[in-house]
This record gives structure tokens, C-alpha cells and sequence, in this order.
């Protein structure tokens, strides 16, 4: 695999990271500070928010990268 296909492929190993850091450092923090007389909405809230944060991002990054993968073995038939 050649440099200029590989590296985008690392550069997006450390989107996950950073995504989960911020997510459990400041999106968490920040939701729990809200003055909410609803404990349950903000309980939901929580529950959609690291689904889209750090389930479907990682999902996504996958696919990404295996679009990096293939894309170059397809192109050179």
C-alpha cells in the first residue's frame, strides 16, 4: 500500500479517540450541568447522544477506511 493511501487511513484511527474524549469530558459534564426538572429526559438524552458519539462514528470510520482499503486494489485491475 502506498504512503499516500495509507496515511489517511492512520490519520483516521485517531478520530475514535478523540471523539470518546470529548464525549466523556465535556459533552457528559455539560448535559449533567443542565438544570433539567426531568431526570429521565435527560437519562435519554445521554442514551442518544453516546450512540450517535461513539457507536455510529466508529461504524462510520469503518467503512471509511475500508472505502480507502478497496478503492485502490479495484483501480488497479
Amino acid at each position: 500500500m502506498d504512503r499516500k493511501d495509507f496515511f489517511p487511513i492512520v490519520i483516521l484511527l485517531f478520530g475514535p479517540v478523540i471523539v470518546y474524549l470529548w464525549f466523556n469530558f465535556l459533552v457528559l459534564k455539560r448535559i449533567k450541568r443542565l438544570n433539567m426538572s426531568n431526570e429521565e429526559f435527560r437519562n435519554t438524552a445521554i442514551k442518544i447522544f453516546s450512540f450517535f458519539f461513539l457507536k455510529f462514528f466508529y461504524v462510520m470510520v469503518f467503512i471509511v477506511q475500508c472505502a480507502f482499503i478497496f478503492n485502490p486494489i479495484s483501480s488497479s485491475h
